[in-house]
């Protein structure tokens, strides 16, 4: 076979001929010859073409095959169609496997899983590593056949113990997710490192991830960098992604947003939501690329689009301050609100505040009120200023001084800079409470300020002191 020959993108590998014939009429030296006029017949030689088909023609498998090959690197499908069948009716492994491959895609043939199922486990039944592994691979999915790990499983250790890298790869993932075997992290590591080896790139990019993590193999960021940069090279855009944060945070690489921004751009261009998301933030901040809010906004929009709840409220803070978009406060109230019902902290406040001010939505003091304490819960030290501003005042809420000067005892505890109102808030509000209230509002801060507890806390003293919340 030529060096520059490479057979048809639906077929990578499926021309990998083992010298079984299975029982046809075609013999391995009939094969052998099929294939190199095939090859010949792809460079432009007529007459090698000729021969191909008179062979086929005569009813010789590999001549089919390799007859049904040629037409399918030429994107004839139908054509490339008829001849596997030939080839598959004879029982020719290839045949039938490339048949499947064609029912599987839709392509020379109506799309049936069903069909391309039954082809491959033909030629799974003879050994075919490639049909083997795409039967395991259908039975993983339950695409035209029922859902069934553990014949997954099966057929992908055969392809696997036959050195498919993909099947090992799958066959991996299995041990280390306890479908369709027995959890086993030592098989899951031992497959993956196989088809890792062997250049497969989602192995790479998944032995990287456990060296990053330390997940069935010691802590490595460094060797998990290697893995991920060879995955990242191939186009794997998980690895991409991957890569771009351990340069972003200087894990296992010398620190480099220059890097990272290159990274993440390939991972952004193949849609990897949290890659654009931040691409966006190194744009929003001008890390290793000049600082533009309006390409900020274009990536965060595209993650955003894609559900990713932090460009959810960066698109939103961008357009309520119109920071490369048109200043919109009724489309920064929509983004905030995607991510405040998702629980992100920082839009949960920000949403608050568009409802104190009527922003972008109808001006509604309880809303506002019900935004800053689901805010204020999960420890954002501004939204619990700004719902103890609300306990002090009575808006939204019922007055409580007490309330309110254990909200803002809280938030300066949790941020003591002078950026932060509550710490002059305060000094402000103190002279105006009694000797009993103060002392009631620091034991309800003591209390508020234990992880996680803020409304127990503010539950537990409603309950005591009679003191209505909402």
């Amino acid at each position: 076979m030529p060096p520059d020959f490479r057979p048809p993108r639906a077929l990578l590998g499926a021309c990998v001929f083992a010298l079984t014939v299975c029982a046809t009429t075609s013999s391995a030296q009939a094969v052998l010859k099929a294939r190199d006029l095939a090859a010949q017949a792809m460079g432009g030689n007529a007459a090698s073409l000729d021969k191909l088909q008179a062979a086929a023609g005569d009813g010789d498998a590999g001549a089919e095959f390799w007859l049904g090959t040629y037409f399918d690197s030429g994107h004839h499908f139908k054509q490339a169609a008829q001849w596997y069948r030939r080839a598959a009716d004879q029982g020719f492994a290839q045949g039938q496997y490339a048949l499947g491959v064609l029912y599987a895609g839709g392509q020379g043939v109506a799309r049936d899983d069903a069909q391309a199922a039954d082809w491959f486990a033909k030629a799974a039944a003879q050994g075919n590593a490639l049909a083997q592994t795409n039967l395991g691979l259908l039975y993983e999915n339950g695409a035209g056949l029922p859902q069934d790990d553990a014949k997954a499983a099966f057929w992908l250790a055969k392809a696997a113990r036959q050195g498919n890298a993909l099947a090992q790869t799958r066959l991996g993932l299995l041990y280390r997710r306890g479908r369709g075997v027995e959890r086993d992290d030592a098989q899951a590591t031992a497959w993956i490192t196989k088809a890792a080896a062997q250049g497969q790139s989602q192995a790479q990019q998944i032995l990287g991830a456990m060296y990053v993590g330390g997940q069935g193999l010691p802590k490595d960021p460094a060797q998990g960098a290697l893995w991920l940069q060879r995955a990242a090279e191939q186009g794997d855009a998980r690895a991409q992604d991957q890569l771009g944060l351990l340069y972003k945070n200087g894990l296992g690489v010398e620190r480099s947003n220059q890097r990272a921004a290159t990274w993440f751009a390939e991972a952004a261009a193949q849609g990897v939501p949290d890659a654009q998301d931040n691409l966006g933030w190194l744009y929003a901040n001008g890390f290793g690329v000049p600082q533009s809010y309006a390409q900020a906004a274009a990536w965060y929009r595209k993650a955003a689009d894609q559900g990713v709840v932090d460009a959810e409220f960066s698109l939103g803070w961008l357009l309520e301050k119109g920071y490369g978009v048109p200043q919109d406060d009724a489309q920064a109230a929509a983004w905030y609100r995607k991510a405040a019902e998702r629980g992100e902290i920082h839009a949960q406040n920000n949403l608050g505040l568009l409802y104190e001010h009527g922003r972008g939505v109808s001006r509604d003091d309880v809303q506002a009120a019900d935004w800053f304490r689901r805010s204020a819960l999960q420890g954002e030290a501004n939204a619990q200023y700004n719902l103890g501003a609300m306990y002090a005042r009575g808006v939204g809420v019922p007055q409580s001084p007490v309330i309110a000067y254990a909200l803002y005892s809280v938030s300066a505890h949790r941020d003591p800079s002078t950026n932060n109102h509550a710490v002059q808030a305060l000094h402000k509000l103190r002279p105006e409470l009694s000797e009993a209230q103060l002392q009631a509002a620091a034991q309800l801060a003591e209390q508020a300020e234990k992880p996680a507890n803020l409304g127990p806390a503010l539950d537990a003293y409603a309950k005591v002191s009679g003191t209505k919340l909402r």
